[in-house]
């Protein structure tokens, strides 16, 4: 019996080793199995085969992939069809969020090696964090003649998604962008996607009445405070003569209403500033999200307006965007901010005028005054919810330097009311623009449209709080920087009366960032 046990051990033995000696050499892998990507990037992986020193006949590979980190279109797949020329299965699985591969090679001498190319995967990349490609093992092989299996190991792919640019290039689809159809009571203009290289989001004007855009909602996330941000737009127009260009505005607008940047570009003067139907420029919006502009869940939106509402303009237009590229950094990565001047108002007015009685549409003007009050500033009540007036900086006070970026920084507070109910309030909006061409002007406001606290002094203090904005003048000819900070109340749920307060305006300059 002790005899018959110890064959049977024997014969074990050797039957595992035989097993173990038969596992195949060869392995499939993706290649770079890891690296790092910013939202809206391609990210090529390429499918490669270690043969084991066998010839391969046959290849198919299953490729997991988690569709809410990435995306991938049977377009986006490419296999060597010079060397694997019988096709089977290319095809992309998005209920299992799989793609599929199965191809067979006729040629007399199958390939071999240790890294032969099967097929490239172009994946796009959604949202920050990271995420796994992976095979799936008992499906994915390589074989030789006879059905034999090559493949004994298999290398995934690991990616990290975030920390650089996001970009968005039209080349196949608007990629989640939209257009507003018509705002009353403007005209609606035309929108279309071209797949015409480069691909580009269109939007046409046929009137001089003209006014909507192409947004992204939750093209800003993950917003960290002391953050700069660079929202670069490359855009042309149909028309030969850039005069004849539509005004067009490049936003920002936090998801709650809490804050709004814009970049807004006319063409006046001979349209220096405007694109022209020769080639594309590109077009910075700068911004830096603050205050209630943040928290968990807050987004922002970027936005492609057209607004064609100048009868010297060109009725019937055309404007294209060919992509758009969110870069971020540290606002402390930005540099060191050079004083070019500062206000304060302890002592007057320091040259900065009002917008007083002079017609402003139908707006009731707002009361205007320099108050000392301990702190010296400049203030602004409203007298009803159609209101809106401005200070204004002396305009030729400052030399406009197109080669550097603006910091404004302006010190605001409103005048604490006791016992109001929860309401909107008006909003303040910080301009700036190269004077006098006004062919480029920036704007940052704040609220959008803000809930009204009932403060807890109970008292007439002015709380106050420092707003900052940023711009670069690249293309206007305007020779001085112009400032104005602007009070606005259309709000009917707001306080017909509420008093702002400005105590401080810096302007500084810094090195235009590179990203």
């Amino acid at each position: 019996m002790r005899k018959q046990l110890f064959a049977l051990v024997v014969v074990a033995l050797c039957f595992s080793q035989i097993l173990f000696a038969q596992t195949p050499a060869g392995s499939l892998s993706l290649s770079p199995a890891t690296g790092t990507y910013p939202v809206g990037a391609n990210i090529e992986v390429q499918v490669l085969i270690d043969s084991g020193g066998e010839p391969v006949k046959t290849c198919q590979t299953y490729i997991n992939y988690d569709a809410t980190a990435l995306s991938i279109t049977a377009s986006g797949i490419t296999v060597d069809e010079d060397v694997f020329d019988f096709k089977l299965i290319k095809k992309v699985d998005a209920a299992k969020s799989q793609v599929q591969i199965v191809y067979g090679c006729n040629e007399t001498e199958p390939p071999v090696g240790n890294a032969i190319l099967f097929a490239t995967l172009k994946f796009k990349a959604l949202k920050e964090g990271v995420t796994a490609v992976t095979f799936d093992q008992p499906n994915s092989r390589a074989q030789k003649s006879g059905a034999i299996d090559l493949i004994g190991a298999w290398n995934d792919g690991s990616y990290t998604i975030g920390g650089g640019p996001k970009k968005w290039e039209f080349t196949t689809d608007a990629e989640g962008w939209l257009n507003t159809g018509q705002v009353l009571p403007f005209d609606a203009p035309d929108y279309a996607h071209s797949a015409t290289a480069p691909g580009t989001l269109n939007i046409t004007c046929n009137s001089t009445n003209t006014y909507g855009f192409w947004y992204k909602d939750a093209a800003v996330d993950n917003i960290a405070a002391d953050t700069l941000y660079r929202a670069r737009f490359a855009v042309k127009s149909d028309q030969a003569d850039k005069k004849m260009t539509p005004t067009f505005r490049l936003r920002y607008n936090a998801s709650n209403f809490m804050q709004g940047d814009a970049l807004t570009v006319n063409s006046l003067g001979e349209g220096e500033a405007s694109p022209d139907d020769s080639a594309y420029k590109t077009y910075d919006l700068y911004f830096r999200p603050q205050h209630q502009a943040i928290g968990t869940g807050i987004t922002g939106t970027l936005s492609f307006d057209l607004i064609n509402v100048e009868s010297e303009d060109a009725a019937v237009a055309t404007l294209m965007l060919d992509w758009v590229q969110l870069d971020k950094m540290p606002i402390a990565n930005a540099g060191t901010p050079t004083q070019v001047q500062l206000y304060t108002f302890d002592t007057g007015g320091e040259g900065w005028t009002n917008s007083g009685q002079i017609p402003l549409g139908t707006f009731d003007a707002p009361q205007f005054e320099w108050i000392e009050e301990g702190f010296g500033a400049l203030a602004m009540q409203t007298v009803s919810n159609y209101c809106y007036g401005f200070w204004q900086n002396e305009q030729t006070q400052i030399a406009m330097d197109q080669a550097v970026l603006y910091q404004i920084r302006v010190k605001i507070g409103n005048e604490a009311i006791p016992a109001k109910v929860a309401a909107a309030l008006p909003t303040i909006r910080v301009r700036f623009y190269d004077h006098e061409a006004n062919q480029m002007v920036g704007t940052f406001q704040s609220p959008v449209w803000k809930t009204y606290e009932e403060p807890v002094t109970g008292g007439k203090d002015f709380a106050f709080d420092n707003y900052y904005a940023y711009f670069n003048n690249k293309y206007g000819m305007g020779g001085n920087l112009g400032v104005a900070v602007e009070v606005i109340n259309l709000d009917s749920s707001a306080p017909a009366e509420v008093r702002y307060a400005v105590d401080e305006v810096e302007i500084s300059t810094l090195a235009v960032p590179t990203f």
